[in-house]
């Protein structure tokens, strides 16, 4: 595998070089760093090797950024690309898990556990997501909205994706034909600090992600 590790950025410059600077210390492969349209713009705090920073001079959202991950990716011959949040809710102690996962499964995703430490308005739109599509791909999903994972290039551009927001996640589980075989996750730890700043719409989003749903069984009814 030639892995690309990605990390989205939005306001949160300190934390994202933590996160850079813990990656650098242990892996090489080139990070790429898409900036989503930062106030002020991101700059990593000291130099470090084979970074590659892109930026939207605009905030597009979360979804966006991805595609162009996955199309830097591709660009450049990477077979895989792991996605890790800039907020320090994940965890790159756990990269190695990620790496390590065999290459057969297209998606590998980091589940969280929906306990205390994460707020309750974020467990119920991920309990509801996660057990509909469930039910939809006949494949037992534990944590559909966790930005933690490893994509299979290949495997992911033969998807139509058009979710710009924090929906993108859950959209490639649904519009993915699932097969159980090819898809697996690792555990990881439930993090949420004063550190990691959320711009998600506890309310928005939330609506966002039943619409997501409710258009996608619209479609599969139609077919």
């Amino acid at each position: 595998m030639k892995i690309l590790f990605f990390t989205p950025t939005y306001n949160n410059i300190n934390t994202c070089n933590a996160v850079v600077r813990s990656i650098r210390n242990k892996y090489d492969n080139e990070i790429l760093i898409f900036d989503d349209g930062s106030e002020p713009r991101f700059r990593l705090k000291e130099k470090l090797k084979n970074i590659t920073i892109k930026r939207n001079f605009k905030n597009a959202g979360k979804g966006n950024v991805i595609l162009q991950g996955f199309k830097y990716a591709k660009e450049n011959d990477y077979s895989h690309i792991i996605t890790i949040d800039s907020d320090m809710q994940h965890d790159p102690v756990y990269l190695k898990d990620f790496i390590d996962a065999p290459v057969k499964y297209d998606i590998v995703y980091g589940r969280r556990y929906f306990n205390k430490d994460m707020p309750y308005s974020r467990i119920i739109s991920n309990w509801i997501t996660s057990k509909i599509i469930s039910y939809i791909s006949k494949c037992k999903i534990y944590d559909s909205q966790c930005g933690f994972r490893r994509y299979n290039i290949s495997f992911i551009e033969n998807i139509d994706l058009i979710e710009n927001g924090y929906q993108f996640e859950s959209e490639i589980l649904l519009k993915s034909k699932i097969d159980t075989n090819k898809i697996t996750f690792i555990n990881i730890s439930t993090i949420y600090n004063k550190k990691s700043i959320s711009f998600i719409n506890k309310r928005l989003d939330t609506l966002k992600f039943i619409n997501l749903i409710y258009r996608n069984l619209l479609i599969r009814n139609v077919k």
